[in-house]
Parts: C-alpha cells; sequence; structure tokens
C-alpha cells in the first residue's frame, strides 16, 4: 500500500487539480492506516477526501473513504450518511453496500443487511471484511452452516487462516465448541506468523477454552491490553466485545458487565449482538445489561432514522 501512496503523490503533483487522484489517495491513506492502525494516515485521508469532495462531488469512493474514517472516529451517524451517499452515486459500491449492509444487521435488519453484504460480495469476492460480517450475522441467526460457508469462501477468495481467525474464534467460542477450538488453535499455532492483535487477545482464551472442556478462563481475557492501545473508538468498542464474550463464556458476570458497559461507552450499535449472542445469557438478567441495551437502542434508532 505505502508505494500505491507514493505513486499517487506523484501523480497529485503532476495533476493537483484532479479529483480522482486526490480521492484515490485519501482511499489508499485510509486502507494503509487500517493495515498497520496508524493515525497519522486516517488524518491524511481524511484531508484527501475533503479535498477530493471540494473539487468533485460526483465520486462515489471519496464518500466510502469519510464514511470509513468516521467510523473509526466513532461517529456512526455521519458514517453510515457518508456510505449512503456512496450508495446514491454508485448502487453497485460493493465497500459501501458491505458497511450498508453490516450497519443494517447490526440494527436487527438481518433480511437488508444480509441482501447488502451479499450484493458486495458478488462485486468484490475478494472483500474478507464483508465475508467475516456476513458469518457473524449468519451465527446470530442461528444458521451456523452458512456461517461456516461463509468463512470458507472467504478463505478460498483470497483471505488467510490468520485473517479470518477472529471471526472464526468468535463463533467457536459462541458455540462452546472444544473440537472446533481446538483445530482453530493448532491452525493458529502452526503459522509463521506474528498475527494480529486480535489473534493475540482471543487465542489464550480458546487455549484455555480447551484445556476446561469447553468453558475458557476468564482470566485468559487480554483484551484490556489492546484496548488500552487501540486509538480507533470503532475498534476499542471491538476489543471490548470480545472481553465480553470471553468472561461472559468463562462465567464472569461482573467483569462482562464492565467490559460490555465500556463498549456502550464508545461506539457500539450491535443490537443483534446484543440479543443473539449466546454467551451473552447470563447477562440479559442483569439491570446492567438493560441499561445498555437501552442506550444501544435509543443510539441505534437515531442513527437508522437520520
Amino acid at each position: 500500500m505505502g508505494e500505491a501512496v507514493e505513486l499517487l503523490r506523484k501523480a497529485h503533483a503532476l495533476a493537483p487539480n484532479d479529483g480522482l487522484v486526490m480521492s484515490a489517495l485519501g482511499a489508499a491513506l485510509m486502507r494503509s492506516s487500517l493495515m498497520a492502525s496508524g493515525e497519522d494516515a486516517r488524518v491524511e485521508a481524511e484531508d484527501w477526501a475533503l479535498r477530493a469532495l471540494a473539487s468533485d462531488p460526483s465520486i462515489a469512493e471519496t464518500y466510502t473513504t469519510l464514511g470509513l474514517v468516521r467510523l473509526h472516529q466513532g461517529n456512526l451517524k455521519a458514517s453510515l450518511k457518508a456510505f449512503r451517499e456512496a450508495l446514491a452515486r454508485n448502487p453497485r459500491s460493493a465497500e459501501a453496500n458491505s458497511y450498508v449492509g453490516r450497519f443494517l444487521a447490526e440494527a436487527g435488519n438481518t433480511t437488508e443487511g444480509v441482501r447488502r453484504m451479499e450484493l458486495a460480495l458478488r462485486v468484490d469476492p475478494a472483500m474478507q471484511r464483508a465475508w467475516w460480517d456476513l458469518a457473524r450475522t449468519y451465527a446470530l441467526m442461528g444458521e451456523h452452516a452458512k456461517a461456516d460457508a461463509a468463512l470458507d469462501r472467504g478463505e478460498a477468495a483470497g483471505g488467510s487462516p490468520d485473517t479470518s481467525f477472529m471471526a472464526r474464534g468468535r463463533i467457536t467460542l459462541w458455540r462452546g465448541d472444544v473440537e472446533g477450538a481446538r483445530a482453530l488453535v493448532a491452525r493458529m499455532e502452526s503459522l509463521a506468523v506474528d498475527g494480529s492483535a486480535g489473534r493475540k487477545a482471543l487465542l489464550p482464551a480458546l487455549r484455555s477454552m480447551v484445556e476446561n472442556g469447553g468453558v475458557p478462563d476468564p482470566s485468559a481475557d487480554v483484551s484490556h491490553v489492546f484496548a488500552a492501545v487501540v486509538r480507533s473508538p470503532s475498534n476499542r468498542t471491538f476489543v471490548w466485545q470480545v472481553s465480553t464474550e470471553v468472561r461472559a463464556a468463562g462465567g464472569d458476570v461482573d467483569g462482562a458487565l464492565d467490559a460490555l458497559e465500556k463498549a456502550a461507552s464508545l461506539a457500539l450499535m450491535d443490537l443483534l449482538w446484543l440479543d443473539r449472542c449466546p454467551v451473552l445469557a447470563p447477562l440479559r438478567e442483569s439491570p446492567r445489561y438493560g441499561k445498555v441495551r437501552a442506550a444501544v437502542a435509543a443510539r441505534t434508532a437515531e442513527l437508522l432514522g437520520a
């Protein structure tokens, strides 16, 4: 991605008023920030996207970049608006359809959410995050064969065991699938890579799940280590969601509720997960859970009404 950024900087020097070049540079910087968790690249991506928008407001990809920027700033309302602006200019935008589909599925509109994610994957079958989001949606709906098929198809389309690990690992945890966890741990330990922060956060819990017959040791949750260094509110929300799952599955209800409240204080808008994730069942009788759900429901209603 670094080479693409440098080539686009050279192109901008040759054509400083070209909106397409500025839009492409913003998009490349945003993708670079996602791969390296780089705040500086994300800030610069926003600047180039805004410049491109001022030069030519008709470019759908500019709005997609702004949607990603706003998402990782924790501004869900502005993010969804930007993705919808992208679709108004290009209804077959794979990335915009993928993220709008994810928003809708998380809000509970799984029919339209799945339809949009599947459209995105017909346009771009190599879009790994769309496969993960589709798989988790199917899993939360109880359609486990479809969830497994989505993960397999994502890897077949160019993914890898490492990139799909978080999606597979979470679904394995939700099911309490000891053999699945054993196979997944062995598969990950065989890879000659350091792995992502997500892998490092979840792998100890899956190891303890194998050792304890399906119940992870809640002390194996190391998500707080990564939440402390991740800057994106969206990514921190995800980290605290994983922490909630590990602690709930391990029987630490108070710790799980603490993690859930941290997620809700950031950018949690995932009603589907709150209502359907099986390992959260012990939390749902707590007044603390009720307060979180009410706050997330209000946030979701405001978002979709925008």
